[in-house]
């Protein structure tokens, strides 16, 4: 297969890869909790203002703060990082059969993949994320597929090995 990765491509990846990573109901959960961690301590401050801030104030706004940025901040500036990215569509090639998976990003090779170096392939609504270890993903656009049927024969292939 080969393919451009352009910078819609690497959007849906990143958001893929977060919705695995801890899915949006959570994720919104999360930023709500934040929101209330640091609400909560500023109306109790506003309504008895003869006191000061207490250390659980404190420790609700630190924690409020953490989870708006985690959840809310961080992802925001990621998807507008890569957005408004002038990083050039890069030119991948990928092969895959019963024993490895072979990439070469523009002109570089990279070492091939034995599937017992995987660590799980995940199918999403966009794409195949392919995890060769936790900090690293191999995004496949579905688009690169020349059918669903290319597609159901990779998904079967990793299931055989285990990956699903």
């Amino acid at each position: 297969m080969r393919f451009y990765l352009t910078n819609k491509d690497r959007l849906n990846a990143y958001n893929a890869q977060l919705d695995d990573l801890c899915k949006p109901a959570l994720r919104y959960f999360l930023a709500a909790l934040g929101f209330l961690a640091i609400l909560v301590p500023a109306a109790l401050l506003l309504f008895r203002l003869e006191t000061k801030p207490g250390f659980l104030d404190l420790v609700f706004f630190i924690v409020g703060a953490v989870l708006i940025r985690a959840w809310i901040i961080a992802p925001v500036i990621k998807r507008r990082k890569i957005s408004n990215g002038n990083a050039p569509a890069q030119m991948t090639n990928i092969s895959i059969d019963e024993d490895t998976i072979s990439r070469e990003s523009g002109n570089t090779p990279e070492d091939p993949l034995e599937w017992s170096e995987i660590n799980k392939i995940v199918d999403t609504e966009n794409g195949v994320i392919i995890y060769p270890n936790k900090s690293k993903l191999i995004w496949l656009p579905k688009r690169v597929f020349e059918s669903e049927a290319v597609l159901d024969e990779f998904l079967n292939l990793a299931g055989r090995k285990g990956m699903l």
